[in-house]
């Protein structure tokens, strides 16, 4: 089974180094049961302590390609859901 090693220095994440490397290991594990794999491009951290309620993510992909996270209140994140399914959303 491939191994990834990530050395501690480049994951500048308020955590356990530890914790990322576990995350990598667990989704490489994950994929070989699929018979597939992915090269990892980066890890990303949520905010936890930032006002609002909702934490969203969106997918980007295009000429530039990356993930968009974001904290948000309720009527917001309403008014997103409805504009991307393109239907009336009355909440969450």
């Amino acid at each position: 089974m491939p191994t990834m090693s990530l050395p501690d220095q480049v994951i500048p994440l308020p955590a356990d180094p530890r914790l990322a490397h576990a995350l990598v290991a667990s989704v490489e594990d994950a994929l070989t049961m699929c018979n597939a794999r992915a090269r990892l491009v980066g890890i990303n951290c949520v905010p936890i302590f930032e006002a609002g309620a909702i934490t969203g993510v969106i997918g980007l992909h295009g000429k530039a390609t990356g993930f968009l996270t974001f904290n948000t209140c309720e009527q917001v994140a309403v008014a997103l859901t409805s504009g991307f399914l393109q239907e009336p959303v009355s909440g969450i």
